[in-house]
């Protein structure tokens, strides 16, 4: 566990990761002691060192052979990561895009303004406050449509 501590590029895993072979070498189970430190990282590094905690369990209850366990864990584990990057990829564009589309309409009453039209006038009008509250309303569901469709994906 050790030379693993060497691996991670992450300050607070390798603190993590160096207190739990020491408490490995002081006779600590492997699994108790993945599990007592795995609560120090972040939640997705936590579920994976309590994931390989339970796989070592089993194999040490089992008596199946812990590496070709831990492997195959540790294979599944990419696989998530992979996929989440993926995801996270796919939605870069829409998220981009609803970026653009809120902030179009405080450009659009700026290019009013760059082309000669009185912003108060326009404000003030009836047809104008309408169209205005028309429009933030129009907005903020549209924010909320997306963001319940972008959390749907996540």
């Amino acid at each position: 566990m050790t030379l693993v501590a060497d691996l991670p590029d992450n300050a607070v895993a390798e603190r993590v990761l160096r207190k739990v072979a020491r408490a490995m070498e002081l006779g600590e189970k492997p699994d108790q002691a993945l599990r007592m430190y795995a609560g120090e990282l972040g939640d997705e590094d936590a579920r994976i060192l309590t994931g390989m905690a339970s796989v070592w369990f089993v194999s040490e209850q089992a008596g199946a052979p812990a590496a070709e366990m831990l492997a195959s864990y540790a294979s599944t584990c990419r696989d998530r990561a992979d996929a989440m990057r993926e995801r996270d990829v796919a939605l870069a564009g829409p998220i981009s895009s609803v970026m653009v589309l809120s902030w179009l309409p405080i450009m659009s009453l700026g290019l009013a303004v760059l082309v000669g039209a009185d912003l108060v006038e326009l404000v003030t009008s009836v047809p104008g406050a309408l169209s205005i509250c028309g429009g933030l309303v129009l907005l903020v569901v549209g924010r909320i449509w997306m963001r319940s469709m972008l959390a749907g994906a996540r």
